[in-house]
């Protein structure tokens, strides 16, 4: 019975944590990934990060967006005003051809 009883105090022993030497994964390609892959904390962060980035990124856009509407409005205000320039342009050399001829 003494022999059961350091047999299984040894196992607990071995099992606390800490693997036996000899002991081996049986999937070594997931022992590999996994000490590879960065903690929570850390990807995390980065998502944190990306997401401030793409909240600066779209209000940067916004602000573009409102002024290249209102160069717009800018321009077509411009040819507004030379096209009617010239429609009264063409309009009083019109009128003063005809009064020339009379």
């Amino acid at each position: 019975m003494n022999r059961v009883k350091q047999l299984a105090a040894q196992g607990r022993k071995n099992n606390a944590g800490t693997t036996r030497p000899n002991q081996r994964s049986i999937f070594p390609q997931l022992a590999e990934k996994k000490a590879d892959r960065p903690p929570a904390n850390s990807t995390a962060q980065s998502t944190n990060e990306a997401a401030e980035k793409a909240v600066k990124n779209s209000k940067k856009a916004q602000k573009k967006t409102k002024s290249i509407y209102s160069e717009f409005v800018w321009i077509l205000g411009i040819f507004t005003a030379m096209s009617f320039a010239m429609m009264g342009s063409v309009e009083i050399l019109g009128n003063l051809f005809s009064a020339s001829l009379l």
